[in-house]
């Protein structure tokens, strides 16, 4: 008589789970503060004859060349951790951990065509509730001081960093916990959002929503490549309004 014989299921490797995601990801935050107010203050005390301490609170952290240097530094810092944190989950490849893959080509120029449409439906709604130029963006270009270092900080640096943490390590964390791929787009756009508190409430709900289309983006195409693509078009064309906005002040 044959007996069937029971094979205990063999559970697949996966990320860290929700709440190792959300420590390492607290520790990632840490490190990036940390390193810009030690380089906001360092350059502080360089520059200004009294330091840090003669600043104002309210303007510091509109200075473009410190905002520039500081994210030279702490971008490369952070996003080694996180890269640290994604290998040591052995049993799960950095590249699929943080979707390190090329995105179909279609796929790119969908969404880049997405990302333009709904660049013109949020400078609509800036224009119409707030401002279609942020006030901080235009106090870091007028002090940038080097405008070639600010550009590579928006366009490649940012982008990188922010959807590598955010749309990649984060994104993995909650999508394979209760909350699932759902609830991991709105939870690191909310997350994505409140880390830009420079911003006024509409330029946070803005990014909110672009924060939504990026993690989607992600969702449907399993590449962190493709947002940060449309990231970093999203923060060229910013920085272009900026540009000409403030020639004709």
């Amino acid at each position: 008589m044959n007996e069937s014989i029971d094979i205990p299921e063999v559970k697949k490797p996966g990320p860290w789970g929700l709440w190792a995601t959300l420590g390492f990801s607290l520790a990632v935050m840490a490190v990036y503060s940390l390193a810009q107010v030690l380089v906001n203050f360092g350059l502080a005390e360089k520059y200004y004859p009294d330091g840090w301490r003669a600043l104002d609170p309210k303007n510091f952290p509109w200075m473009g060349y410190f905002f520039s240097l500081a994210e030279v530094v702490s971008v490369p810092l952070a996003s080694a951790l996180i890269f640290v944190f994604a290998r040591l989950r052995r049993d799960f490849p950095v590249r699929d951990y943080l979707g390190l893959v090329r995105p179909a080509p279609w796929d790119l120029i969908k969404w880049l065509v997405i990302t333009a449409a709904a660049i013109v439906a949020s400078d609509v709604f800036l224009y119409c509730f707030s401002s279609q130029v942020a006030d901080f963006m235009v106090n870091v270009y007028k002090t940038a001081r080097f405008w070639p270092l600010l550009a590579f900080v928006l366009v490649v640096a940012a982008p990188f960093f922010e959807e590598v943490f955010f749309r990649g390590f984060l994104f993995q964390g909650i999508r394979h916990s209760r909350l699932g791929p759902g609830g991991a787009v709105v939870f690191c756009a909310l997350a994505w959002a409140v880390i830009h508190f420079q911003y006024d409430l509409y330029g946070m709900i803005t990014i909110f929503a672009f924060g939504i289309m990026l993690g989607w983006a992600r969702f449907r195409s399993g590449s962190v490549y493709l947002p940060i693509m449309m990231h970093a078009f999203i923060n060229l064309v910013a920085l272009i309004e900026t540009a000409v906005f403030v020639k004709q002040l």
